[in-house]
């Protein structure tokens, strides 16, 4: 509070417009596909110039088979790690030289440090505690209705096995990469152009009417969701196991349940005007966006479901200050949290 005491004209949160962005539907998907595929290409790579071998001996697993053992898992997520850390200055400039090339504002661009800071620090305070209340609801929910434990977290199999450099990786992962990577690429790309009135570049090929976005990555975020466990479905069918079967098709349920909400928002006038969001449009996005950061963590089950909540908390304080200081510092502080409690043993 000691910013609004010294500035009284200035907000801490400011009631401004969500972020404009210039870019079109190329930026968004090209975004998305270094998002998705970089690390992976990059992790193949490191295979193949021998990178692991030449740390942890020609005896280290470099693939993962049917028949993968706890050691072999640990293996997988230490190349994950590594290949992160790799890839991530990579991703930082590609994904902001995306947004320049096709005319848009650079996404990084910092703002107002310390304000928001304090209001990163304050959202954090609200939302965490939120967060947790719906995970351990949403774990007890899961467990009486296919009478299984949460999935575990893949962070979980290092064990006893990894040592200070793995640990290292692990906290950068979890408190520095994770948190910039996916705020920029779900809070400043695909927000903004979530949030466009009308299509920046109308000629390009890659346009989407702009009240068809939000529609659009909600529905993504249901296909995601679904592709993370449909492997698990086949094999449920092929065994004739029904809680199995239950257990994989929630994921899928659970984001076609956010269909209804998305469609009744604009109803709530008065609470848009309570938060001063100015658009019905706004809060939808807002929704669209954190549903599809969710679903990308469908594979470890209920942990979407508060990463959702985190998701509108923090989707809610970037339309507001339009900038990344405050969500990186919600996302990195959550992680902290939630890297020191799964350390701890405890669900995903």
């Amino acid at each position: 509070m000691y910013f609004v005491a010294r500035r009284r004209k200035q907000r801490l949160i400011p009631a401004n417009h969500c972020p404009i962005a210039k870019w079109d539907g190329a930026a968004v998907s090209l975004t998305f596909v270094i998002f998705v595929l970089s690390a992976h290409f990059v992790q193949l790579l490191l295979v193949a110039v021998g990178f692991f071998g030449r740390i942890y001996g020609p005896n280290f697993p470099i693939e993962l088979g049917p028949d993968a053992t706890p050691a072999d898992h640990a293996a997988a997520t230490i190349r994950h790690l590594w290949a992160a850390v790799f890839t991530f200055p990579f991703q930082l400039w590609s994904i902001s030289a995306i947004a320049k090339w096709r005319g848009g504002p650079n996404p990084l661009a910092l703002g107002t440090v310390a304000p928001n800071i304090v209001s990163g620090y304050l959202t954090w305070l609200l939302v965490t505690p939120a967060a947790f209340s719906v995970f351990a609801i949403a774990n007890i929910a899961h467990s009486s209705l296919t009478h299984r434990p949460p999935d575990r977290h893949p962070l979980t199999v290092l064990g006893d096995g990894a040592g200070n450099v793995e640990w290292a990786l692990f906290v950068m992962q979890t408190v520095i990469i994770a948190p910039m990577l996916e705020e920029l690429v779900f809070r400043g790309i695909l927000l903004p152009w979530l949030c466009q009135k009308r299509a920046a570049v109308p000629e390009s090929p890659f346009v989407v009417i702009p009240r068809h976005r939000s529609p659009l990555i909600l529905g993504l975020a249901v296909a995601v969701a679904l592709l993370f466990h449909v492997d698990g479905v086949q094999k449920a069918i092929e065994d004739r196991d029904r809680g199995e079967l239950v257990a994989h098709l929630i994921p899928g349920a659970f984001f076609v349940s956010l269909i209804p909400i998305y469609l009744i928002l604009p109803r709530f006038r008065r609470l848009h005007r309570h938060l001063r969001v100015r658009s019905p449009q706004h809060s939808q996005a807002i929704l669209a966006s954190s549903a599809l950061f969710a679903a990308f963590h469908a594979s470890v089950w209920p942990s979407p479901v508060p990463l959702l909540v985190l998701a509108v908390g923090i989707g809610y304080l970037s339309v507001r200050t339009q900038s990344l200081i405050g969500p990186v510092v919600v996302h990195a502080m959550f992680n902290a949290v939630s890297a020191s409690l799964l350390l701890m043993g405890a669900p995903a």
